[in-house]
């Protein structure tokens, strides 16, 4: 079993997700927002055609990270607390 390793820095995220979405590079504009359970960076990417796209990396406390929906259209968990 593995240890938690806690919140990734920003840069951890902006790295994860230019590795996973290789085909762009990013912008300038990151943004962080939250979740009671965890926190998100939004990224906006921008193509050699200047096409532009929002990727939300989440970071939680394992070491996974992942490219997660906008975090207003993931449903809470079933044993979130209202």
């Amino acid at each position: 079993m593995t240890k938690p390793m806690g919140i990734i820095s920003m840069q951890d995220a902006i790295n994860a997700a230019t590795n996973i979405l290789c085909g762009f590079s990013n912008s300038t504009k990151f943004f962080h927002g939250g979740r009671e359970d965890d926190s998100y960076y939004r990224i906006t990417l921008v193509d050699d055609t200047n096409q532009s796209t929002d990727v939300y990396v989440e970071a939680n406390s394992g070491e996974v990270i992942h490219v997660i929906p906008h975090p207003a259209v993931v449903a809470p968990s079933a044993d979130a607390q209202q």
